[in-house]
């Protein structure tokens, strides 16, 4: 059984800083013009607009827009692929793609909505991109989602996988946003049981 001890805000955040310097293309604690983001084997997106998300949605630096991102974004890795095999630019071994053609063509699953959330909301508050893993009951996979820190305390971000909740007699989705309480050694992070929907995420 996987135990952890609630940390500090503050651990948090220094453990999440240390791993994005051990393990960068799991944990990317700041994304700039030129950065290069691992979509897979041999697969990179390159930053060349940091304030691409503003084509998303018009907010304030550090304003996460989850409606639009989600909504923009059209669950086709095929697609994807597809373009990276028709427009990516090879170099050094690596297949890169301007990230801001997939907020052109709307074209991503959890990687390119988490990109989307980082940009967004690394203008005004810390955040991380993350790179891991999820398990879900028999489920478990690669995965991106977002550590955002509000008035100093973190959230795991899933845009890709909103809840289903109901309300008025009326089903509506709503942004996975859950506290953080800690990670363990091995890079599984501890959220608010009151509100994970049984779902486990894990740094790598």
């Amino acid at each position: 059984m996987n135990t952890y001890t609630k940390m500090e805000s503050e651990q948090i955040k220094e453990l999440l800083i240390e791993a994005s310097r051990q393990f960068p293309d799991n944990v990317i604690a700041n994304l700039r013009q030129g950065d290069l983001v691992h979509k897979a084997s041999g697969l990179y997106y390159e930053i060349d607009d940091p304030d691409v998300y503003q084509r998303i949605a018009d907010v304030p630096p550090g304003t996460v827009p989850f409606s639009n991102i989600y909504k923009l974004f059209k669950s086709d890795e095929r697609n994807t692929m597809r373009t990276f095999v028709d427009e990516g630019i090879r170099k050094d071994g690596k297949t890169i793609l301007p990230y801001s053609r997939a907020v052109e063509l709307g074209q991503g699953t959890c990687l390119e909505k988490s990109v989307a959330v980082q940009l967004a909301a690394q203008g005004a508050r810390d955040s991380f991109l993350i790179n891991g893993c999820l398990r879900v009951d028999d489920f478990f996979g690669f995965h991106a989602y977002n550590i955002v820190f509000k008035d100093g305390n973190p959230s795991l971000l899933d845009v890709e996988n909103p809840i289903l909740i109901e309300k008025d007699g009326k089903q509506t989705l709503v942004p996975y946003i859950v506290p953080v309480l800690g990670i363990n050694q091995e890079g599984i992070i501890f959220q608010n049981s009151k509100f994970n929907s049984g779902r486990t995420y894990e740094l790598f």
